[in-house]
């Protein structure tokens, strides 16, 4: 049985977006880093852009008992 090889993605981000921006497609950009399949990049890209979306919102992100919560914050209304 092959034991599963784990790696950072999150440390790839910038580099990955880079690729993608450039025209490489997900499948590409997996094989160039020899991930096992295109999910590992599709599901990251997926997890930074509801983030994005999270933010721009006005929620903010922080970790709470190891689990990420979004609060929604109000300065200055009434």
């Amino acid at each position: 049985m092959k034991k599963r090889n784990y790696t950072h993605v999150q440390a790839l981000l910038p580099e990955i977006k880079a690729m993608v921006t450039e025209g490489k497609t997900q499948r590409e950009v997996a094989e160039h880093y020899g991930f096992r399949d295109k999910q590992v990049v599709k599901r990251l890209l997926e997890r930074e852009r509801r983030k994005e979306r999270k933010l721009e919102a006005g929620n903010s992100i922080f970790p709470t008992r190891g689990l990420f919560c979004t609060v929604r914050t109000t300065w200055g209304s009434s």
